[in-house]
């Protein structure tokens, strides 16, 4: 049997308590979360050049700078493109809204006739009265996470400030959480820490690459079939493939409205087709072999964690509740080995 004793209670205390002033400042960290995941993703390229006996300060200003350039070339070419697109798709769905509102309308008025039994007649009503609703709601949803976006742009600027202390203070960073702790455990915790870096920077490294197959797959395939506000729809896509197995139908929301938008059926289809081809090959191709070695964590965890995420945190928490759930599980496992090892059960 595991004793615990008063120390070990009083750290658990800790952390209980860390947790507890985390939740309570989740709207605050949204920047240190961009932070980290830029970190992960800009750190191979300044180790590189550290190795290569460029001063580490110079070295981070000059992937800053190189990303910087990125994103200025995307602001000025790209970005409007994308920002018309997005208001056009925008002023499409209020169309298409105000046409399925009055096509309900009808239908009401044309079954009202037909003299049907009143517990079908209020099923009816029921019905329609959601899908309006349905539609109402996902116009507004859409319109609020566009302001949200552009509100906590803020966020977008003090990230990169934020990651460029993290990756020239990395080892400070790293040291100063070892010793926070008591001088038995730290030779454990720095062990963990190296289980817990491995597992960050192969998700955020291999998700991006995902995410970039899948956001540039789809737009390719809205070019091909002529479908306007394709690079939105691209982006949508990469960015809500972050979310496992949810992303994908968020995704294809924007691309379904715009093909109905056209009065096509064919390019509806079409629509359908090729988001189940580019999620097939990134589910059974691409995700395996980049974030499943990674990663790690069983499917039914991937949506537990998920579902917990989303509830307490909201848009953050479906981000981060894979990485988290990870971090979770290589703690979980190195603690059972060492302090409660167990046999495998035949259990049939």
């Amino acid at each position: 049997m595991v004793r615990i004793n008063r120390e070990q209670l009083f750290w658990l205390g800790v952390m209980i308590l860390a947790i507890f002033l985390l939740f309570l400042a989740r709207e605050v960290l949204v920047p240190f979360v961009l932070a980290v995941f830029l970190t992960y993703l800009t750190l191979p390229a300044v180790e590189l050049l550290v190795d290569r006996e460029v001063p580490r300060a110079m070295a981070i200003i000059s992937v800053y700078l190189l990303l910087a350039i990125i994103v200025w070339a995307v602001t000025v070419y790209i970005l409007p493109i994308i920002f018309e697109d997005l208001n056009t798709l925008l002023i499409s769905l209020q169309q298409q809204t105000e046409r399925l509102d009055g096509l309900a309308r009808y239908l009401y008025l044309r079954y009202q006739r037909l003299h049907l039994p009143e517990a079908l007649q209020t099923a009816l009503n029921q019905g329609i009265q959601s899908g309006r609703e349905f539609l109402q709601n996902l116009i507004l949803r859409i319109i609020d996470l566009i302001i949200s976006v552009i509100s906590h742009s803020i966020y977008l600027i003090l990230a990169p400030v934020l990651s460029y202390y993290m990756s020239r203070d990395v080892k400070i960073i790293k040291e100063t959480i070892v010793h926070t702790f008591p001088r038995s455990w730290r030779p454990e915790v720095a062990a963990i820490g190296r289980e817990i870096n491995k597992v960050l920077s192969g998700f955020v490294r291999g998700q991006l690459l995902v995410s970039l197959f899948v956001g540039l797959s789809i737009t390719l395939g809205m070019v091909l079939l002529s479908l306007p506000y394709a690079a939105v729809i691209g982006i949508v896509a990469g960015v809500a493939n972050i979310i496992p197995y949810f992303g994908p139908v968020v995704g294809a929301v924007p691309a379904l409205l715009a093909a109905a938008a056209t009065g096509q059926t064919s390019k509806f289809l079409y629509v359908i087709l090729i988001f189940i081809l580019v999620n097939q090959i990134e589910a059974a191709v691409l995700a395996p072999k980049i974030l499943q070695d990674r990663v790690g964590l069983h499917p039914l965890v991937v949506i537990f964690a998920l579902l917990l995420g989303g509830k307490l945190f909201g848009l953050l928490g479906t981000l981060v509740a894979v990485p988290a759930a990870a971090i979770i599980k290589v703690i979980f496992l190195y603690c059972r080995a060492k302090f409660a090892p167990v046999d495998r059960l035949d259990i049939g």
